[in-house]
């Protein structure tokens, strides 16, 4: 049922006193009814979606209420009160879903219980798309950021928890399945509780400066804070507590490598940086990237790989097992930054030719041949003829700019995974270094996980084809789902926290739709 034509939309507020109202009643049944029309037409314009299914829903149902029953809340009404009161467990705002009426859920008022009624459903709606889906789509956040999410069909959610009796199950099956999800949400009970505590200690100053065996108050700050959130255990007496020791110096190093900083283990400005960030932001963090999950979860399968450009790491994923983990190479923040998008692998090349990009021909090659006429022969590069005119390659080998194998995953971008001979740059903490594709640092492990349903690719041929002969492609038995993510909180099997640098601002700019309350 859509709401009536020419009836005027107001604002939440103004409209309180038409949001329910008793309606009349079938002679044969004493039930009250609710005026869901009224309240639909109410809502605000961008409640829209929510408002059709809340009509649809009570319309099915012949205006009979859900949540409430007579005077009071029903066994299930009070089950989605306790549910959307502890939404801040999941990172989202409880007031996103609370409502003042709700505190009068005893009263015998039949307008209040009607509008409870009918302020629960809209909640739900809200509260079922927020963990289903997200709270509002990320392609539109930033020109690199290209995954979208699926929609979730929150009226049948709402049919399913109201059929099923058991609305708690329901919406929380639509929570991520993920052990990474999971950890997220112990992470972010860790850090609230520090919070709650009063955060850290006094910020260090930004200048600060510090290295193993120096002595003086600036290192009884550090390691104060750096027992704070538990990078160093244990105490010292009072006359070594300014004393730069060896234990302080490794975790110096934890906190670093947490961070995605270079694990020198002695103190400097990004390091002071670091530790300075409020608890509060985060937490904030967390809440963000917990959200990341829920637009990816409705997308994963048993076997996927997932590449997160913050912490310039791949890992493959097994029935949520982590089997799989390397370093990469992604690509540049300031020139060419690696955009997020999901697609299936589709063929692993061994021995690949790299057809050069006509951006990088131009700005990197031909000034370099025009310096050095030998150029071409050395990188082992020729012109060949295509329909779209010449095209210059790179031939297959060592040497090769993709290395020895490329993993092929069609999208519009033109980015692959792909080997490299710059095995150097795995070393460095920041890696974002590509033209936007990603170099990963085991291509064999990476091709024997993805030619898994192929037993006859063992690790013997793989390392065979890719050392020898012309150009080969393989397809794969099966598309191997390909998630290049950006998650700049992320939980390790152990339990640390890891807190990376947010290279790309994806994290400011969605965080900032977030803060402007931008989301439905």
């Amino acid at each position: 049922m859509a709401v009536p034509a020419g009836v005027r939309v107001l604002p939440l507020a103004l409209a309180s006193a038409l949001l329910v109202r008793p309606v009349a009643q079938a002679d044969d049944d004493d039930a009250p009814r609710v005026d869901a029309v009224a309240f639909a037409a109410s809502a605000e314009r961008d409640a829209g979606p929510r408002a059709e299914a809340l009509l649809r829903f009570y319309e099915s149902r012949e205006y009979r209420p859900a949540w409430t029953k007579g005077a009071r809340l029903s066994r299930q009404g009070a089950a989605l009160l306790r549910v959307l009161s502890a939404a801040g467990r999941e990172g989202l705002p409880p007031e996103r879903y609370w409502h003042p009426v709700f505190d009068a859920k005893d009263a015998a008022d039949p307008a209040t219980m009607g509008e409870i009624e009918l302020r629960l459903t809209d909640a739900f709606l809200r509260y079922a798309s927020d963990v289903g889906q997200g709270r509002f789509d990320p392609a539109g956040s930033n020109p690199y950021w290209a995954q979208r999410t699926p929609s979730v069909d929150v009226g049948a959610v709402l049919r399913e928890a109201v059929e099923s009796r058991d609305v708690a199950r329901t919406l929380e099956g639509l929570l991520p399945r993920t052990s990474q999800y999971a950890a997220l949400r112990e992470a972010l009970v860790r850090y609230r509780g520090i919070a709650e505590k009063g955060g850290w200690p006094t910020a260090l100053p930004a200048r600060l400066t510090l290295r193993p065996g120096q002595r003086g108050q600036g290192v009884a700050a550090l390691r104060a804070r750096l027992s704070a959130e538990g990078d160093l255990r244990g105490s010292v007496p009072p006359a070594r507590a300014e004393v730069f020791d060896d234990a302080l110096a490794a975790a110096v190093k934890r906190f670093q490598l947490r961070h995605g900083l270079e694990t020198s283990g002695a103190l400097d400005r990004p390091t002071v940086a670091a530790l300075n960030v409020l608890v509060e932001e985060r937490i904030r963090q967390i809440d963000l990237n917990l959200e990341r999950w829920r637009w990816l979860a409705p997308s994963l399968t048993d076997r996927f790989v997932l590449v997160n450009i913050p912490a310039f790491e791949l890992h493959g994923f097994d029935r949520d097992r982590p089997v799989l983990r390397m370093r990469v190479v992604t690509g540049n923040a300031a020139k060419t930054p690696t955009p997020v998008f999901g697609r299936p692998m589709t063929r692993v090349v061994f021995r690949p030719y790299w057809n050069v990009p006509t951006s990088i021909a131009e700005a990197e090659i031909m000034p370099a041949v025009y310096r050095d006429r030998d150029y071409l022969r050395r990188r082992n590069m020729e012109l060949v003829k295509g329909d779209g005119g010449v095209q210059l390659r790179q031939r297959p080998g060592p040497g090769n700019a993709l290395g020895l194998v490329k993993f092929l995953l069609p999208n519009p971008f033109g980015v692959y995974l792909h080997d490299t001979p710059e095995d150097g740059l795995f070393a460095r903490a920041r890696r974002d270094k590509s033209h936007g594709c990603v170099r990963v640092e085991r291509p064999f492990d990476l091709a024997r996980f993805a030619l898994a349903g192929a037993p006859e690719w063992t690790p013997a041929r793989i390392r065979a084809a890719a050392a020898r002969g012309p150009e080969q492609p393989v397809a794969l038995p099966e598309p191997l789902p390909v998630f290049i993510t950006y998650f700049t909180a992320w939980a390790d099997a152990d339990g640390v926290t890891r807190f990376l640098p947010d290279l790309y601002e994806h994290d400011a700019d969605q965080l900032r739709i977030l803060d402007r309350g931008e989301v439905d």
